[in-house]
C-alpha cells in the first residue's frame, strides 16, 4: 500500500462538475510505463461504490481510505457519512471525523433501523423539495441550499456498510429499504458504499444500480465480474491490490497522512488522519447524529398545536414528530 498524501486541494463548489472526486491510490498502466493517481468520482455514474473481495484482501481498509480521502478533501457541511460496521470494526476508528454523524455496530439494531428510516426521510423530503422548488438535480439543490432557499442540515449523504451480506442476514427486515435506497437515493444525493465477500452476496437489484466497482482478490477468480484472467493474476499476500472495471490493477492507499507505508501499525495512522481532518475543517459544522426515538415521552414534549388535527399521543419513529389520533376528521373509533 502507498500512504495517502496530506494534500490540500482547492475546494470545488458543491454541485459543480466533478466536485465529489477523491483520490484513493495508484493505478498501474504498464503498457505506458506509468502509474497515475486513481480517482473515484461520486458525481458521475459511479455515485455508489461496491468493494468485493475475499476475507483479508483489504476491504475494510479500503473503506477507511475512501472515507479518509473524502474527509480530507470535502467540507463536513457539504458531505456527511453514516456507517454500519459488520466487519472488523475499522469504521469505528473514524467515528470522530467531523464528517461522520454516527457509526453503528451489530449490537446497535435499533440505531440501524433509525438510520435507514432517517435516510428514507431525507430522500422523501428532498423529493418534495425538488417538486416545490422546481429543482432538476443535486446541482440546483446545492445552489438553493447555499442561497438559503432550502434549509437542510445535510449535503451529500454517504451510507457506508462494511459486510453487506452479514447486515442483511442478521437484519433481513432492512434489506428492501436498503435496496430501494440504492435504486432511488442517488438522484437525491444519497450514496451507498458497501463491501462484500462475493458478488453473489448482493441482490441483482443492488448490483444493477451500483456503478462504481472495485474487485480485490477473490477466493475463486472464476467468480470475477471484471475479468477472470485478470482476477487470477492478483497476487496473494498483497492486501489493497484491486481491479477496476477496466481490469486495470490498482494499489489502494493506506488511510494515513504521516507518510508511513506500514499496514501493521495502522491505528496511529488513522488517528493522525482524523486529527488532520479536524484541523483542516475547524469551524465547519460537524455531521449531525441520527436522531433516536426517545424511551420516555412526557406531556410537555408534545406541545398542542391548534393547526394540527386530533390529539398528540406519542412520537412517530419516522420523522420524530408527534403522532396524533383524530376521532373527528378520520375514523371515529380507536382501539
Amino acid at each position: 500500500d502507498a500512504a495517502v498524501a496530506d494534500s490540500d486541494p482547492a475546494r470545488s463548489e458543491p454541485g459543480s462538475e466533478g466536485w465529489l472526486k477523491i483520490p484513493i491510490g495508484l493505478l498501474d498502466r504498464p503498457r505506458h510505463q506509468v502509474q497515475v493517481p486513481y480517482v473515484l468520482d461520486f458525481t458521475a455514474g459511479g455515485g455508489h461504490l461496491a468493494v468485493v473481495g475475499a476475507p483479508r484482501s483489504g476491504k475494510s481498509v479500503l473503506l477507511q481510505t475512501v472515507l479518509g480521502a473524502l474527509a480530507l478533501t470535502h467540507d463536513p457541511s457539504d458531505a456527511q457519512i453514516y456507517a454500519v460496521d459488520f466487519g472488523g470494526g475499522g469504521l469505528h476508528a473514524l467515528a470522530d471525523l467531523p464528517h461522520v454523524g454516527q457509526v453503528f455496530g451489530r449490537e446497535d439494531r435499533e440505531g440501524i433501523h433509525r438510520l435507514v428510516r432517517e435516510l428514507r426521510s431525507i430522500v422523501a423530503d428532498r423529493a418534495v423539495a425538488f417538486r416545490s422548488h422546481r429543482l432538476d438535480g443535486m446541482a440546483t439543490y446545492h445552489e438553493a441550499r447555499s442561497a438559503a432557499r432550502i434549509a437542510s442540515r445535510h449535503g451529500e449523504v454517504f451510507l457506508v456498510v462494511d459486510n453487506w451480506s452479514q447486515l442483511v442476514q442478521e437484519l433481513p427486515e432492512v434489506e428492501d429499504d436498503l435496496t430501494e435506497l440504492v435504486a432511488t437515493g442517488l438522484h437525491y444525493g444519497v450514496h451507498v458504499v458497501l463491501s462484500a465477500n462475493r458478488w453473489n452476496d448482493l441482490r441483482l437489484a443492488v448490483r444493477d444500480n451500483v456503478g462504481g466497482r472495485l474487485e480485490l482478490r477473490l477466493n475463486d477468480p472464476i467468480e470475477s465480474e471484471v475479468d477472470r484472467r485478470a482476477a487470477g493474476a492478483l497476487p496473494e499476500g498483497s492486501p489493497g491490490r484491486a481491479l477496476t472495471r477496466r481490469a486495470e490493477q490498482l494499489q489502494v492507499a493506506l488511510p494515513r497522512v504521516d507518510g508511513q507505508a506500514d499496514a501493521g501499525g495502522l491505528a496511529p495512522g488513522v488517528e493522525g488522519l482524523v486529527a488532520a481532518a479536524a484541523r483542516r475543517w475547524e469551524g465547519s459544522p460537524s455531521a449531525p447524529p441520527v436522531p433516536q426515538l426517545p424511551t420516555e415521552v412526557r406531556p410537555e414534549d408534545l406541545p398542542e398545536d391548534a393547526a394540527e388535527p386530533g390529539v398528540a399521543i406519542g412520537v412517530d419513529e419516522y420523522g420524530l414528530e408527534p403522532a396524533r389520533v383524530d376521532l373527528f376528521a378520520g375514523e371515529p373509533h380507536f382501539v
